[in-house]
């Protein structure tokens, strides 16, 4: 059985997103009857290619290579045009591209199912035509909610009109979809005709490695990191660092991109730091120098943060801070037992973090953090499609 799939990005060293495509995808590769082959434009990674049966396809082509300065801005320039004249994220050179490149493999062979991934509307759109050029099966996995959960399409009406045009296409065309179990629990299911199923984010992994706690007192620096993308109107970290500088012996570092170092800009304390950019080879190095992890909760209540998934695969205590009570991630720090959660303006926070600070906590079992999160384990997400491929139906809902 062959798979194409079609993706933005699917290493880890690009984004979370592709972090969890990675995940699916190796855990698909698993199974010596499945050739997959990925069509992926990002950064290139050597240990994704741990398969024979899994690999990725003409990311140096000429269809891809960008051949000198003028000829790369000219593209940049039509790919905005042509992003900002048709839907958000949708360009048509992208589209070609893509297509070009799957004509000549189909010269070669066929394949049973097209897979896309990251809910960019370039890679769905791409993969729309080639189901109705080559009559396969299209599977979509959405880590991203449909625009209708998301505040950020909002903004511009004109998009949001054109993106959600084009989400019932993909709701009423697609063969099957995974979809986040937030996002899938925030969902009207009455507008969908495709087949859909619910999945975790897949980052919970075995053989999770974990260094002895060492628990901090009144005595020591209380050492907290954040690993993540700031975003003003989406994740502020205002509260977060006015409520964990109140505690006197606390000190938080900052890891991410330039947006999360413009944002802490704004902040003019000694015990702030941004660290930079690290990739998640590097932050598994570094990790454990940290007491605790800070997960700030997003505005919108239709997506949760992945790096709270990736915290718990390192067993370490989490701060989780959120705007709402009914943030879904106060349940699932509450299913892991090693976090505490705190809603923004609650008078009691700092008490409550005293508390924490001041209380040991038992590092949870490996076995039993695979047990509670296992829509989390790409396996499971794997298994889903696999079953769609060999038979072409599944319960919608997921036990």
């Amino acid at each position: 059985m062959r798979i194409l799939v079609i993706s933005n990005a699917c290493f880890k060293t690009e984004s979370a997103c592709g972090y969890c495509v990675e995940n699916i995808l190796l855990a698909l590769s698993m199974n010596e009857h499945i050739k997959i082959d990925v069509i992926s434009f990002g950064e290139y990674d050597e240990t994704f290619r741990v398969k024979n049966n899994l690999n990725v396809i003409y990311r140096k082509n000429s269809i891809f290579k960008k051949n000198n300065f003028v000829q790369n801005n000219i593209q940049l320039i039509l790919n905005k045009l042509t992003s900002e004249l048709l839907d958000p994220d949708t360009n048509i050179m992208y589209q070609n591209k893509v297509l070009k490149s799957v004509d000549k493999l189909m010269d070669i062979d066929t394949y049973d199912a097209v897979i896309s991934v990251m809910g960019g509307k370039s890679t769905e759109y791409a993969a729309y035509k080639i189901r109705n050029k080559y009559k396969v099966k299209w599977i979509s996995i959405l880590f991203d909610p449909f625009v209708e959960n998301n505040h950020l399409y909002k903004k511009n009406k004109i998009y949001y009109k054109k993106a959600k045009k084009f989400d019932q296409i993909i709701k009423d065309k697609c063969d099957l979809i995974l979809l986040e179990e937030c996002i899938y629990n925030n969902l009207n299911k009455k507008n969908i005709s495709a087949k859909i199923a619910k999945i975790g984010m897949p980052l919970i992994l075995p053989n999770i490695k974990s260094r002895k706690i060492n628990y901090v007192n009144e005595n020591k620096i209380i050492r907290i990191a954040f690993f993540g993308v700031l975003y003003k109107n989406l994740r502020n970290p205002e509260y977060s660092i006015k409520l964990l500088l109140s505690i006197n012996n606390t000190r938080i570092d900052f890891y991410g991109n330039l947006n999360t170092k413009e944002i802490l800009s704004n902040y003019k304390y000694e015990r702030i730091s941004y660290r930079g950019r690290v990739s998640h080879r590097d932050i598994e190095k570094i990790v454990h120098d940290y007491d605790y992890l800070l997960n700030i909760g997003n505005n919108t209540l239709s997506q949760v943060p992945s790096k709270i998934y990736e915290y718990i695969n390192y067993r370490k205590p989490i701060i989780n801070i959120v705007k709402n009570s009914d943030d879904p991630t106060i349940e699932i720090i509450n299913k892991y037992k090693f976090g505490i959660n705190l809603i923004e303006n609650d008078n009691n926070n700092i008490q409550k973090l005293n508390d924490f600070f001041s209380n040991g906590l038992n590092i949870p079992d490996e076995q039993e953090i695979i047990e509670k999160f296992q829509i989390n384990n790409p396996y499971y997400s794997a298994k889903i499609i696999l079953k769609e491929l060999n038979e072409g139906n599944h319960d919608n809902e997921q036990k």
